[in-house]
């Protein structure tokens, strides 16, 4: 029998996985939901087994010099930057283009493939936090890839760690200009994102006053430390072959601090003054040590993560419990999987459901897990997915994607979900979805109410409302539904089953965790 709302166990895995599998369901109820969320934010830095071996038999389509399209593995994910910087100079866009479509096809397969789905969920998390639009030259392309492996490598360990990854990283630096940044004319924009949004939070910026000193250090930020910081980031740059005093650079596309670039004044930010040492590039550093500390940092992300994971206006009991994990974890490397513990195991926390909205992405890759498809990202992925409005690494902005449900819930995003998730269930474009009758038993695949009551206790874990149900069941029974299809071919039952899961996807129920 349905339960009536889902239990803790199901509420904790429609919060940190796609979709929930059978065999997720089968190690929770094993470990227990402690342990297995322990063991979730205990998850390797980038590989597991299941995925890996999806990656690697993964081919997408790319046209050769001859002009002919041919099958090609993802080659670029892993290439160092060095390795495909010459397609800039060359003008090979074919090329250029491939790095973020195989990083693309990547996320597609690790989000429907891996165990460790709260890692998957991080990463997406992060990437929208420091948002780089993949689009925005050459440079951010062909670099993405590697972007992408620094979030990863951090997605779940320190922030402070994560911080200088990001500032240090081509595709950022190109995205906000900093590698343009030069002593006598640093560039604002990254130093002023990296405050407004990657740390503090706009909360905590003070335009027309001067923030209070609290514990030695400003309780927020002005224009003027902005500047500040943006002097102390100049020289960190790329190596692209532009002229450094007497030198010029090598031509790599990879990370370099040029002294030649830096400013070298004394430098006040929050209140502090730089301490000043034969390596220039400390400032920098004593600036994301600065920040990465910063009680306002430590509320801000942890709002961020709330509103991630719990709902678009969580209780500040859960914040201020993230927050403070987060200050008391500064400096270590579990630092982002003990705040998000914290987060996650609140009693205030545990309390709310299905108030969540899923962005179409998770909707998408919670149907594949649920159904068993095998992800078989082909580049339409990429245009159906930007049609609802989810333009994975293409947002323009640096704020990311929007994770509140105003902006989702718009008549086009809507419809043009619902039309992609009958497209993954019917084609083979998105995904290789395995058949849904063979997964059921003869029980289940007995009376219409029998199968409905299987594939809501796969997709949801619970019984929706009556309303909700019966107006399942009125289609189940119509003339296209399972229910007047039980002794029918196979195939006209699989059609069948495939539209029952395809209006399970669209009830309320499903799109909101």
């Amino acid at each position: 029998m349905l339960a009536s709302v889902p239990d803790q166990s199901r509420l904790l895995l429609n919060r940190v996985t796609y979709g929930a599998t059978p065999l997720d369901l089968y190690y929770i109820g094993m470990m227990g939901p402690t342990a297995w969320l322990d063991a979730q934010l205990a998850a390797p830095i980038d590989s597991d087994g299941v995925s890996d071996a999806a990656l690697a038999a993964a081919t997408i389509p790319i046209r050769n010099a001859a002009g002919e399209t041919e099958q090609r593995g993802l080659t670029a994910l892993y290439a160092p930057i060095s390795d495909l910087w010459p397609f800039i100079a060359q003008s090979n866009n074919t090329e250029i283009n491939r790095v973020v479509q195989e990083t693309r096809a990547a996320a597609w397969i690790r989000s429907a493939t891996s165990p460790f789905q709260l890692r998957e969920k991080l990463v997406e998390f992060w990437t929208d936090h420091f948002n780089v639009n993949a689009s925005t030259s050459n440079q951010t392309a062909v670099s993405y890839a590697a972007y992408i492996r620094v979030i990863r490598a951090n997605a779940l360990g320190n922030f402070r760690a994560m911080l200088e990854g990001v500032a240090s990283s081509t595709a950022m630096l190109y995205y906000l200009s900093n590698q343009s940044s030069r002593a006598t004319t640093p560039n604002e924009n990254f130093a002023r994102e990296m405050m407004e949004l990657h740390t503090l939070g706009v909360s905590n910026y003070y335009e027309f006053t001067t923030p209070p000193m609290v514990n030695g250090i400003a309780a927020g930020y002005t224009d003027l430390d902005v500047v500040t910081a943006a002097k102390a980031l100049s020289g960190w740059t790329v190596e692209n072959g532009s002229r450094a005093g007497n030198r010029t650079l090598p031509n790599t596309g990879n990370f370099v601090f040029v002294s030649e670039f830096h400013n070298t004044e004394t430098k006040k930010i929050l209140g502090v003054t730089l301490k000043q040492t034969s390596d220039p590039q400390s400032e920098a550093r004593q600036l994301f040590d600065m920040l990465a500390s910063h009680t306002g940092t430590a509320q801000f992300l942890a709002s961020k993560l709330a509103k991630r994971f719990v709902s678009d206006t969580p209780p500040q009991s859960v914040i201020d419990a993230g927050a403070a994990t987060f200050q008391a974890r500064n400096g270590q490397a579990t630092q982002i999987a003990d705040t998000l513990r914290a987060i996650l195991t609140h009693p205030d926390a545990l309390q709310i459901s299905g108030v969540k909205l899923k962005r179409p992405f998770e909707q998408i890759i919670g149907v594949l897990r649920v159904t068993g498809a095998a992800a078989n990202p082909q580049p339409a992925v990429a245009s159906a997915l930007d049609a609802t409005g989810y333009t994975q690494y293409g947002w323009g902005a640096p704020n990311g994607l929007p994770d509140t449900a105003g902006y989702w819930l718009t008549t086009n995003t809507t419809l043009r979900t619902w039309n992609l998730l009958q497209t993954v269930l019917s084609t083979t474009s998105y995904g290789t979805l395995g058949a849904l009758r063979a997964q059921m038993s003869a029980s289940d695949l007995s009376s219409g109410q029998a199968a409905l009551d299987f594939w809501l206790n796969r997709l949801l874990g619970y019984r929706p409302d009556d309303t909700v149900y019966q107006a399942l069941m009125s289609d189940t029974n119509s003339s296209a539904g399972y229910g007047t299809k039980t002794t029918a071919a196979a195939t006209t039952q699989e059609t069948a089953l495939r539209r029952m899961v395809a209006l399970i996807a669209a009830t309320t129920n499903y799109v909101y965790r």
